[in-house]
């Protein structure tokens, strides 16, 4: 999507884009960008049965705001 005025891109929550020169990933989340977890981090939420959200919260799994959900693993 564009902004109809400046013709740039519309940045919305869970956009992801890399950063830095090694293309580092980060996910736009309530007005900031965040990095990306890592796969062990992933791993350890689902052993667990709670998940971090970008903001620092604990959710379960599943919430809409969880990292899991947001990468689009569960």
């Amino acid at each position: 999507m564009r902004d109809p005025e400046t013709g740039r891109g519309l940045i919305t929550t869970g956009d992801v884009a890399p950063f830095g020169p090694f293309r580092v990933l980060r996910l736009f989340f309530r007005g900031e960008w965040h990095l990306v977890p890592s796969h062990a981090e992933a791993l350890r939420w689902t052993l667990d049965g709670m998940a971090d959200t970008p903001d620092g919260r604990t959710v379960e799994p599943d919430d809409r705001d969880s990292w899991l959900t947001l990468c689009g693993l569960v």
